[in-house]
């Protein structure tokens, strides 16, 4: 045995429960792999199970929760002015809240806490509610999760001026209590949070890929080391002429660097998004593939923009690259393409193990079927529905 090659065993998550976050009652997914695509028709929760792992991997950070509400326009961008009353601003921070819970419309204070952890395990569960003051009346408290707008000026400066009546953002971890956050119109924004919590490493690429910020960061952590071969073979499977990557500032960009790369016969660098999506979106899945060592990979829709020819050879990558920098993968999908390509690049790698993991909803529950590689074979030989 090479002793320097990772072992199954060092995944990050074995098993993964989810309880009363966004339309997961209480989830289970009893097995993991290295390599885990999650499908499913729309609307069943796929992202949430994305967004459930980010949670977790941050510890339940609450720039990562507001990032959250943001991302799906549930809170507003920056610091939120929806109401303001004599001179006095308050914010939709509690009621946005309460989109992360099951039953969302009909939270209650003293509902029942989001948890997220391996099966069975509270020793590692991350644990996330809001803690209403005794001092708030019921009707205060109800106002505050579902009409904010309904509050009176009284009670909107009594409740941000008055510290312990503040209700909380209370986040516990691994059963230890990490942080109360007040939840006023002081903190309403990822930008106002000092984000100095210990994380679990993870990258999150979105459907959209990822911004040119991320790029540069992440370009600057691999450049003119042997990671950047990975980056370089995988953009080959949709343009064989390319010799070379790099990031290349561009006037008229705000000082942003991008990616160019040159090709066999052509004069000049060109840049990768003039090939076409398909070239960006590889480039940014194997960017952050490489730079997520010892850690997770997030990838919400991973087949956006790509051709589905491609597709068995980005899975090869993927298997290859998750299994010698250990990383375990996490990607969302609703194309058969998809599919296939995963089941060919699992059948390939014997090394590591691919899970396909599809939900469903049965009776307002969301349920996981989960197909191995075994039976992900039979599945696809037989032509069986799996998405």
């Amino acid at each position: 045995m090479n002793l320097e090659q990772p072992l199954m065993s060092n995944l990050v998550l074995a098993s993964l429960e989810i309880k009363n976050f966004r339309a997961f009652k209480h989830l289970r997914i009893e097995h993991l792999g290295r390599v885990n695509l999650i499908v499913g028709k729309n609307n069943v929760g796929k992202s949430s199970v994305l967004e459930a792992l980010r949670l977790y991997a941050s510890q339940g950070d609450a720039f990562t929760i507001f990032s959250l509400l943001q991302d799906r326009f549930e809170i507003a961008k920056g610091k939120s002015k929806h109401f303001r009353r004599n001179g006095n601003e308050t914010n939709q921070t509690a009621s946005s809240l309460r989109y992360l819970f099951h039953g969302r419309d009909n939270q209650q204070p003293g509902s029942a806490p989001i948890q997220i952890s391996p099966i069975d395990t509270k020793s590692e569960m991350v644990s996330i509610n809001i803690v209403w003051p005794n001092a708030l009346n019921d009707n205060v408290k109800n106002m505050l999760l579902h009409n904010p707008e309904e509050l009176s000026n009284a009670d909107i400066d009594t409740i941000n001026n008055v510290q312990d009546l503040t209700p909380r953002l209370h986040v516990e971890i691994y059963n230890t209590i990490f942080y109360d956050f007040p939840l006023n119109q002081y903190y309403t924004s990822p930008l106002d949070i000092k984000n100095s919590l210990p994380h679990l490493h993870h990258i999150f690429v979105t459907a959209g890929g990822l911004d040119m910020e991320e790029i540069a960061t992440y370009w600057d952590n691999v450049v003119l080391s042997e990671l950047e071969v990975d980056i370089l073979n995988s953009l080959k499977l949709i343009a064989p002429q390319i010799e070379a990557v790099n990031l290349v500032g561009n006037e008229g960009h705000n000082g942003e660097r991008i990616p160019k790369g040159r090709f066999t016969g052509v004069e000049g660098p060109i840049p990768l998004r003039s090939l076409g999506e398909g070239m960006n979106r590889m480039f940014g899945i194997i960017l952050a593939l490489v730079n997520a060592k010892d850690g997770m990979l997030l990838i919400d829709e991973v087949d956006t923009g790509l051709h589905y020819s491609v597709l068995p050879d980005l899975w090869k990558v993927i298997f290859e690259v998750a299994h010698r920098l250990n990383v375990q993968v996490f990607a969302t999908s609703h194309s058969w393409d998809c599919i296939q390509a995963f089941q060919l690049a699992a059948d390939d790698n014997k090394g590591e193990e691919g899970i396909v993991i599809r939900l469903e909803s049965r009776d307002g529950e969301v349920l996981t079927v989960i197909f191995d590689e075994r039976k992900l074979n039979i599945a696809v030989r037989e032509h069986i529905e799996v998405r």
